[in-house]
């Protein structure tokens, strides 16, 4: 086992599969906050063992999935892969807390972050297979992603929230409404 621990996660891959657990704002780990990647399967599963996602949509994908370098999530892989930025940059950590502090205080922020959860890995699966043009997708998606931080950074929630939403409907329909 091979364990990695950055400022808001610790991931641990094994031979079969790689476990992510989700760092909350004073920097500990929950239970409910772990996914678990199943490498051959490509499913994703929650702390319960629930399926919450597929990160080999549309079946085999050779090369990588991002799952190493991002955990399946979208917003990270704008971020630190496309723009070079570190795990712990200033939209990431922003949206982080965002996220621990206000979504995950309502039952539609719940939701929003679970489904975040279960199409973030098909979303960059789909991204990094037209491997041409994912550079300049993922370049846009992080445009999408400072306006959406400096939305929250005003204290404009619920616009910083339409936003996201936006943007999740966008990605999904241009890039997982074929894999359906």
């Amino acid at each position: 086992m091979e364990r990695k621990e950055t400022k808001h996660q610790v991931i641990k891959h094994y031979n079969d599969k790689t476990e992510v657990w989700e760092k909350n704002s004073a920097g500990c780990t929950k239970e409910e906050n772990h996914r678990t990647y199943h490498h051959k399967s490509g499913i994703v599963t929650d702390h319960n063992g629930k399926i919450v996602g597929n990160t080999k949509s549309g079946g085999s994908h050779s090369g990588s999935s991002g799952i190493s370098s991002s955990g399946g999530c979208f917003l990270t892989t704008a971020c630190t892969v496309a723009m070079g930025l570190p795990d712990d940059c200033r939209e990431l950590t922003v949206l982080r807390n965002f996220r621990d502090k206000v979504l995950c205080e309502t039952e539609q922020g719940k939701v929003m972050i679970a489904e975040y959860y279960r199409v973030a890995p098909l979303i960059v699966t789909a991204i990094e297979k037209d491997s041409l043009k994912s550079q300049f997708i993922w370049t846009d998606i992080y445009g999408r992603i400072n306006q959406i931080t400096n939305l929250v950074e005003m204290r404009l929630a619920d616009n910083a929230i339409q936003e996201y939403a936006t943007l999740v409907r966008e990605l999904e329909a241009q890039y997982l409404s074929s894999t359906d």
